[in-house]
C-alpha cells in the first residue's frame, strides 16, 4: 500500500538528518541538490509534489563518508553502493531506511535493497574542457564495470569490453571498479570547475564553477537547517533555468511520474514483503 507524498517526505528528512549529523561529526561538506536546493529556496522546504532528497559531497568527503557511514548510521540504515549490495548499478551511494520500501516494479527481480533514500553524489574535479572528457571517459569505463548485473537484466548492448567485464569474476570486478574511482577523485582541487557523478538527468548542467568550494552557507529546509551552496541562484538556474516559476500542474509529480515507471512507497513495510 502506498504512502503519502508527505508520510515519505518526512522518512527522508530523518534520513537527511542522519546524513547531517555524521557530516559534522566527521567535519565533513555535503550540501543540498537539485530539486531539494530548489525546495529549500522556492518553499523553504520539500517541494510538495517532490518524493526524493538529493544530496552532494566533495570526493574526499564522499570517499571518507563511504567508509564510515555504515558504522554511524546503525541498525536503522542500510548505506547502499555497489559495494555494499553487489547487484546496485549506480556510481552513487544512497544512505536508506530499513523497514521501509522504494520499489521500482519494473526492476523488482534485482536482488538488491529497496528502502525509501536519500542520494549522495559525490563531486570530482575538472580543470579543462579536455581534462572533463577524460573523466567523462573513466567514468564510463567504472559504469561498465559495476553495471554487470544491471545490463544482464535489462538485455542493454554489450561492446567487447563489457562482455569481458562480465565474465571477470566479482571480487576482480570490485577492485577495477575501486581503482577506477580512485582515478576520478584523486587530485582533488575545490577551486576548479566540478562535476557531479549521477545518474545524468540533466546532463552538463551537473556541474559546479570554480568558486564552488569552501563550506557553503546554511539554508532552512523544513524544521531544521542544512548546507547549500555558495552559488545556490547560479547552480539553480543552470539546472532549471527560471526556477522560481512553478511548473504546470500536469508536470507537478515524484519519481514514478517523472520516469513513467510504478514505484510501490511504503513507510511501514519492508521491500521484502513485494518481492
Amino acid at each position: 500500500m502506498n504512502s503519502s507524498v508527505r508520510e515519505v517526505q518526512l522518512v527522508e528528512l530523518d534520513i537527511l538528518k542522519k546524513i547531517k549529523e555524521i557530516c559534522e561529526k566527521h567535519d565533513l561538506a555535503y550540501f543540498l541538490a537539485y530539486g531539494t536546493l530548489l525546495g529549500a529556496v522556492r518553499h523553504g522546504g520539500f517541494i510538495p509534489w517532490d518524493d526524493d532528497i538529493d544530496v552532494i559531497m566533495p570526493a574526499p568527503d564522499y570517499l571518507k563518508f563511504c567508509r564510515i557511514a555504515q558504522k554511524e548510521l546503525g541498525k536503522d540504515y542500510f548505506f547502499q553502493t555497489a559495494y555494499t549490495d553487489p547487484g546496485y548499478h549506480y556510481c552513487y551511494g544512497k544512505v536508506m531506511k530499513n523497514g521501509t520500501t522504494s520499489l521500482i516494479l519494473k526492476e523488482k527481480y534485482l536482488d538488491i535493497h529497496w528502502s525509501i533514500y536519500v542520494d549522495v553524489f559525490p563531486l570530482v574535479s575538472y580543470g579543462s574542457k579536455e581534462e572533463f572528457l577524460k573523466k567523462k571517459k573513466i567514468l564510463s569505463q567504472y559504469l561498465a564495470i559495476i553495471n554487470t548485473e544491471y545490463r544482464r537484466f535489462n538485455g542493454e548492448n554489450k561492446t567487447v569490453k563489457t562482455k569481458l567485464f562480465d565474465l571477470t569474476p566479482v571480487w576482480l570486478r570490485k577492485e577495477l571498479g575501486k581503482m577506477y574511482l580512485h582515478k576520478l577523485t584523486k587530485d582533488f582541487d575545490p577551486n576548479k570547475n566540478m562535476r557531479i557523478i549521477s545518474a545524468g538527468s540533466f546532463g552538463i548542467n551537473e556541474y559546479l564553477p570554480g568558486e564552488f568550494s569552501g563550506p557553503g552557507r546554511k539554508m532552512k529546509f523544513e524544521d531544521d537547517v542544512f548546507s547549500v551552496p555558495y552559488d545556490t541562484e547560479g547552480q539553480l538556474t543552470r539546472v532549471f533555468g527560471d526556477y522560481m516559476k512553478l511548473p504546470p500542474v500536469e508536470k507537478r509529480g515524484g519519481h514514478a511520474k517523472r520516469f513513467k515507471t510504478e514505484i510501490v512507497l511504503d513507510c511501514n513495510n519492508s521491500y521484502e514483503m513485494y518481492k
